[in-house]
């Protein structure tokens, strides 16, 4: 059987294989990321959550959930035009925005095509010892 501290060491392990195994840092745009025009330290505003997968399989679409205030959430979605070279495009129509805003996703940063980047925050190894 494995614990709770095993079974978080693996799944920090997966994360970290997808990104560091050779292949475009494209192939893992999930995290957390802030957006410098509205984020705001010690809460959610400016914070954006993405994902690239469904479950736990790796896809094509992307799925945006974030806050400009810190109180309402919107949820946004995308897709990659080229998985290969970071190339994404999102639909901010919901939020009166473009309905294809064009970025590309390298080095931890989405770079957006108006100007605005997004970095993705470093996250640490939850501590989960302390529940055992």
């Amino acid at each position: 059987m494995v614990g709770i501290s095993e079974k978080a060491t693996n799944f920090g392990s997966r994360h970290q294989r997808r990104y560091c195994n050779g292949d475009s840092h494209a192939a893992d745009v999930g995290g957390f990321f802030t957006d410098p025009n509205h984020y705001k330290d010690g809460s959610f505003a400016g914070t954006r959550m993405i994902s690239d997968e469904c479950g736990d399989t790796p896809g094509t679409r992307i799925t945006l959930v974030g806050s400009d205030d810190g109180t309402a959430f919107w949820m946004l979605t995308g897709e990659f035009v080229d998985k290969s070279s970071g190339k994404i495009t999102v639909d901010f129509s919901p939020k009166g925005g473009p309905s294809c805003l064009s970025g590309v996703f390298k080095d931890d940063q989405i770079v957006w095509e108006d100007g605005n980047h997004w970095s993705r925050m470093a996250m640490s190894k939850p501590k989960f010892d302390a529940l055992i």
